[in-house]
C-alpha cells in the first residue's frame, strides 16, 4: 500500500489528526504532510483548527505547553480519496 492509500485508509478508519495518522500508518511526518497537502490541493480534504485543543503546531500536535499557539488541526475527507 502506498502512502496516499495508507493515509486515506487511516482516515476512513477514524484518524482525524496528523499524529493519529502517524500512529496508524507508521509513516514519517514529512510523508504525511506531503500526502495531506496533496489531498487539500486536490479538494479531497477539509481541515479545521481548534486553538484550544493544544498549543503545538497544527500538523504535528504532540505535546502540551508548546508556544506556537496554532492549535490542533482536525482533518476530514470530503470525498472518497483517490485510490493509488
Amino acid at each position: 500500500m502506498g502512502p496516499l492509500s495508507a493515509v486515506t485508509q487511516a482516515m476512513r478508519e477514524g484518524a482525524r489528526t496528523a499524529p493519529e495518522i502517524e500512529r496508524a500508518t507508521g509513516l514519517s511526518r514529512s510523508t504525511i504532510s506531503a500526502v495531506l497537502g496533496h489531498l487539500v490541493d486536490s479538494g479531497y480534504l477539509a481541515s479545521s483548527r481548534d486553538s484550544s485543543a493544544c498549543t503545538s503546531c497544527a500538523m504535528h500536535c504532540s505535546h502540551e505547553g508548546a508556544t506556537c499557539g496554532r492549535g490542533l488541526t482536525t482533518l476530514t475527507l470530503k470525498a472518497p480519496g483517490p485510490k493509488h
